[in-house]
C-alpha cells in the first residue's frame, strides 16, 4: 500500500470523510489531537503514552495516523472483544469511508490452530482403541481439506470442555519446526506467510509477549517482524509482560511431556520400554506431588525460600530424575530438547535469584504453574522492545497518575522524551450522568447477588425509559 495523499484532518475533521458519509458522526477535537501527536510520534520514531477517555474515540485515534503512515504494525489489545471491533467494525469502516485498501488480520495463540503432525498421531494410535473417534476424525478430515487456517473457532460444534483439541494443537515446545513432516502444510506456516505480507496485526497482550519472548529464543515465533507496536488497553501491560518477561513451568507441561514420550516410544525398536514408561511414571508421580503441595492454599501465593527447599527437594529431585533419564536415553531429539527446556525452566524457577525477582505460584482448575517474575520490567522492555521497534505507543482511558504519566513512564522503561496525550472526554459528566450506590443489595460474595443486581438493573433502565429488553435469569 502506497503512502496515501490524503490527511488526517481529511478523514476525522469537522468536513472530513467520517463526518460525510457517517450520519450523526461528530469530528471530536481530543480525537484529532491524539492522531497528529500519534502522527508525530510514528514519524519521528519516539514512543508515545496517551490517555484518552471514554467518548474520545482513540481508536480512530490511532488507527488513522498507522494507516496513513504505511507502516507494518502490530495491534495488541487487552480484550478478544476490542480485537473483533477493531478488525471487524473499525477497519471495515475507514475502508469504505477512505477507500484506501487496509490490509489487516487477526492472529491468535498457537493452541488456537490445529497441528497437523499431532493431529495425525493421535488418530493413528487412537483409531485402533476407539471405534467412537472415527465419526470425529472424519467430520476434521473435511474441514482441514478446506479450512485456510485451521482455527478452532470455526468448529462451532467441538465444545470447549472437549478434551480432543488439546491432542491435537501445539505448544511451541512440541513444535517439530523444520524436521516436521507435514511442514509444507503447516497451518501456522501459511498463518505467518499472510501476516508477512499484511500491513496490520491484531493480537492480545498474552501472544504479543509471549512470542517477545520466543523471539528471543530464536525459534517458534509466529508474529513477523514489525516497525510499530500499539498498545491499546495498555493499563494491564505491566503485569501481563511481567509474567512473561520471568520464568514458568506448568504440571500440564509435564504431564503433556510425559504423554507424547508415551506415544513414540511405541514406534520405537531396541529399548527397553518397560525402564522408559518407569520413568515417564516417575515425571508424572512428581508433577502430582508438586500439585498436592498446593492444593489447600490460595489461588495465588509468594514461594518463600521455605516452600522452595520442599520443592527442590521433595517434586522437583523425582522430575529432575525423570527429565534427565529422557535426555541421556533415548533416541528422540524433538522430546529431548523439550525435557532440557523444561528441566532448565525447573532450574531457573527454584535457582538463586537477587532481590528484583519474585517466586510464586498459581493454581489452575487442572494445573499448577510455578513462576519466578522480575519486580521491574524497564530493562527488559527496553532491551526486548524499544531497541527492536522503531515506534512503540501505549493507550487506554486509565494511564495517568495524578495528571502525570511519571508513574506509567517509570514502570515501562519510557524516557523523559516519550510523546505524551492526556484527551479528556467531551462528554459532560457532571451533567450527563449520574452515579448510583446501592445500600441495599446482598454482599457480592452470596449467592443471590446476581440475581438481585440483575433486577435493579432491570428497574433503572425502565424508569429512564430504555427501549431495548433485560432478561433476568435465575443463578443456579
Amino acid at each position: 500500500m502506497d503512502k496515501p495523499s490524503i490527511t488526517i484532518q481529511d478523514i476525522l475533521g469537522q468536513e472530513g470523510l467520517l463526518s460525510r458519509s457517517l450520519p450523526g458522526f461528530e469530528s471530536r477535537p481530543s480525537q484529532v489531537q491524539m492522531a497528529h501527536l500519534i502522527q508525530d510520534s510514528l514519524q519521528k520514531r519516539i514512543p508515545a503514552i496517551v490517555e484518552a477517555a471514554t467518548g474520545t474515540g482513540k481508536t480512530f485515534g490511532y488507527l488513522v495516523p498507522l494507516i496513513l503512515s504505511g507502516k507494518k504494525a502490530v495491534i495488541s489489545t487487552g480484550t478478544k472483544n476490542l480485537q473483533e471491533q477493531i478488525y471487524l467494525k473499525d477497519i471495515p469502516l475507514l475502508e469504505k469511508t477512505t477507500h484506501l485498501n487496509i490490509d489487516a488480520m487477526i492472529m491468535k495463540g498457537r493452541r488456537n490452530y490445529l497441528c497437523l503432525f499431532r493431529y495425525h498421531q493421535f488418530f493413528v494410535q487412537s483409531s485402533l482403541l476407539n471405534k467412537a473417534l472415527e465419526e470425529t476424525r472424519q467430520r476434521l478430515d473435511k474441514w482441514i481439506n478446506k479450512t485456510e487456517f485451521a482455527d478452532r473457532a470455526e468448529l462451532s460444534w467441538l465444545t470447549d470442555d472437549n478434551v480432543l483439541w488439546d491432542s491435537i494443537t501445539s505448544s511451541s515446545d512440541q513444535c517439530l519446526g523444520g524436521n516436521c513432516l507435514f511442514l509444507e502444510d503447516c497451518f501456522l506456516g501459511k498463518l505467518r506467510s499472510k501476516a508477512a505480507r499484511s500491513r496490520i496485526i491484531i493480537v492480545n497482550h498474552h501472544l504479543f509477549f509471549a512470542d517477545l519472548k520466543v523471539k528471543e529464543g530464536g525459534f517458534g515465533e509466529i508474529i513477523p517482524r514489525f516497525q510499530v507496536a500499539v498498545f491499546d488497553e495498555a493499563h494491564n501491560i505491566e503485569k501481563i509482560a511481567t509474567s512473561y518477561f520471568g520464568e514458568s513451568l506448568s504440571t500440564s507441561q509435564l504431564m503433556d511431556l510425559a504423554g507424547d514420550l508415551e506415544k513414540e516410544i511405541k514406534t520405537l525398536k531396541n529399548i527397553d520400554k518397560g525402564r522408559v514408561k518407569k520413568q515417564i511414571n516417575v515425571i508424572r508421580a512428581g508433577s502430582e506431588h508438586l500439585r498436592s503441595l498446593f492444593k489447600d492454599q490460595w489461588e495465588k501465593g509468594r514461594l518463600d525460600d521455605k516452600i522452595l527447599s520442599i520443592i527442590s527437594e521433595g517434586p522437583a529431585r523425582e522430575i529432575r530424575k525423570g527429565l534427565k533419564y529422557v535426555q541421556e536415553e533415548l533416541p528422540l531429539q524433538a522430546l529431548v530438547n523439550r525435557a532440557d527446556e523444561l528441566e532448565q525452566r525447573l532450574e531457573q524457577i527454584l535457582g538463586p535469584k537477587s532481590s528484583n525477582w519474585l517466586n510464586w505460584y498459581e493454581r489452575r482448575k487442572k494445573s499448577l504453574m510455578l513462576h519466578i517474575s522480575p519486580l521491574d520490567i524497564s530493562e527488559r522492555m527496553n532491551e526486548f522492545l524499544y531497541k527492536k521497534v522503531q515506534t512503540v505507543i501505549f493507550t487506554s482511558a486509565t494511564l495517568s497518575t495524578n495528571m502525570t504519566f511519571d508513574y506509567a513512564r517509570s514502570r515501562l522503561g519510557l524516557t523523559e522524551h516519550t510523546l505524551e496525550g492526556n484527551y479528556p472526554s467531551h462528554f459532560k459528566f457532571e451533567d450527563q450522568a449520574l452515579m448510583y450506590i446501592p445500600e441495599d443489595l446482598p454482599n457480592p460474595n452470596t449467592p443471590d447477588f446476581g440475581l438481585e443486581i440483575t433486577k435493579r438493573i432491570n428497574s433503572i433502565l425502565k424508569k429512564n425509559r430504555w427501549q431495548g429488553t433485560c432478561t433476568v435469569y435465575k443463578l443456579p
